[in-house]
């Protein structure tokens, strides 16, 4: 078998012992369904990306590409709790409430994905989520080791272009050995670079950057396929509340004294504050530091 085939033998193995270590959990606690999906970048946004469900899962809401709602990115950029937690909602089962049980996986600051297990009848009991609580150390590696071999996969097809002279019609394509998507993905490819509204489209965990072109057969797209990044904690994730406010006035331009005057501490303190902001978040300057943290404001 080439590289490529080798890499995607390794993925479907490990799809594959995701979707039993799902199965396994949701046995254990009475769940119907249960869904791990990555959550991906498109430009600003987060999406959903490649879900891979057991059982009866009825989250309509969580379908590849669409955007994730506001109080998980907000979860996802500052998580507080990685233990599994219970809410209700009426659209998380078809035909009425569910009750669902779900965590964040992450490899260090960034997102492996999102898990949930539900219950379209009943409810989780504490013991139950107890249980699951108790096995996320092995739902964590088992998906990890999922997205190592899916992130492998996207590197090696990494680097298609296409021209598309209609949703139905691609003109050129580059040359990718081994086939990296399939007749179907590149009819939806056709399809969100002439109808998506947000720009870049995501499918699939990949990127679809998409330009206007004209031929002598009339307007066209030129679309460049990328990876989407992963999802990530938010840069000062790992900063106190008080090193995070320095950090802030250090981005702003403010001296050591005057941030010291201003917090009603001595510069000594500051000092030893900026310094474990340094070391936390790998910077060796104020001007790496602003890279760092970019322009949104702390809180």
């Amino acid at each position: 078998m080439s590289t490529r085939d080798d890499l995607r033998a390794r993925e479907d193995r490990a799809k594959e012992a995701l979707r039993r270590e799902l199965q396994r959990l949701s046995e254990r606690v009475g769940a119907q369904g249960a869904i791990f999906s990555e959550v991906r970048l498109a430009g600003a946004r987060m999406c959903w990306a490649r879900p891979l469900s057991w059982g009866a899962w009825g989250g309509a809401w969580l379908e590849d590409g669409k955007g994730v709602d506001e109080e998980l990115v907000d979860e996802i950029r500052r998580p507080n709790d990685e233990s599994f937690r219970r809410f209700r909602t009426a659209d998380d089962a078809e035909g009425g409430g569910g009750d669902v049980a779900r965590t964040l996986i992450f490899n260090e600051d960034r997102l492996v994905g999102w898990v949930g297990f539900m219950k379209s009848r009943g409810t989780f009991t504490p013991s139950e989520l107890d249980g699951l609580s108790q096995e996320i150390e092995t739902l964590g590696d088992v998906a990890r080791s999922f997205g190592r071999a899916s992130d492998a996969v996207m590197a090696a097809c990494a680097g298609l272009s296409l021209v598309f002279a209609s949703k139905e019609s691609v003109a050129y394509r580059t040359e990718l050995q081994g086939g990296c998507f399939t007749t179907d993905d590149l009819v939806r490819f056709g399809e969100l670079c002439f109808d998506a509204r947000e720009q870049p489209a995501m499918i699939k965990g990949w990127l679809l950057r998409v330009q206007e072109v004209e031929g002598d057969a009339g307007a066209g797209r030129l679309v460049h396929v990328e990876i989407a990044p992963r999802a990530e904690r938010s840069p000062d994730f790992a900063l106190t509340e008080m090193q995070r406010r320095v950090a802030e006035y250090a981005r702003s331009g403010a001296t050591v004294s005057e941030i010291a005057r201003t917090m009603g501490r001595s510069p000594h303190t500051i000092k030893t504050h900026l310094k474990s902001v340094y070391e936390r978040l790998g910077v060796a300057s104020r001007l790496e530091l602003a890279a760092r943290l970019g322009g949104g404001e702390l809180v």
